[in-house]
């Protein structure tokens, strides 16, 4: 039979664990990304909201969301070394618990099971994996955003290729026509 309080209970923990984790990731993803938040916005109202945008500012936020990757791009490089470097820490942690818990119990004269030793390692260490977990999740949110500006990138290109072969085929038949 479900026990409907305690399933309750680990929903609610659950919820409250997931919430913290999201709040800290949102503001590491918010402190590397927010100008490029900021001028996809500016694009997405300027010129993805606009029936016919100007060239000039296609031009602008072409070359505003180009040098914005770059720089953001080495913001996420940057916090992909946080996430090596909290993977090793928790893989650190896991094993430095699981050797304690080996030697305590041996001084003690027990001989605890692997699995045992595992359970014992996986909670001393879950701060540290929470830790890699908050790390990894920003990352990826970041390098998902870059793919998305580079996107942006090639199709404010192409519009801006379009737009020079349009008008260097009108200027081409303007002469024809006069000449």
């Amino acid at each position: 039979m479900i026990n409907r309080e305690k399933l309750e209970e680990l929903i609610n923990k659950t919820e409250e664990d997931i919430n913290f984790v999201e709040e800290v990731s949102d503001k590491i993803v918010k402190e590397k990304t927010e100008e490029l938040d900021i001028l996809m916005h500016d694009i997405y109202n300027e010129i993805v909201n606009v029936e016919n945008p100007v060239d000039e500012i296609i031009e602008k936020h072409f070359l505003k969301l180009t040098n914005a990757v770059y720089f953001i791009s080495a913001k996420c490089e940057m916090l992909g070394f946080y996430d090596d470097m909290s993977k090793t820490n928790s893989k650190l942690a896991y094993n430095e618990a699981y050797f304690n818990t080996k030697t305590k119990q041996a001084l003690q004269g027990n001989k605890p099971t692997v699995s045992d030793l595992q359970l014992q390692a996986e909670n001393d260490s879950i701060n540290e994996a929470v830790l890699n977990l908050i790390y990894s999740r920003s990352f990826k949110i970041i390098k998902v955003k870059l793919e998305a500006a580079n996107e942006m990138i090639k199709t404010l290109s192409k519009i801006l290729t379009s737009r020079i072969s349009d008008k260097s085929l009108d200027s081409g038949n303007a002469k024809y026509l006069k000449g």
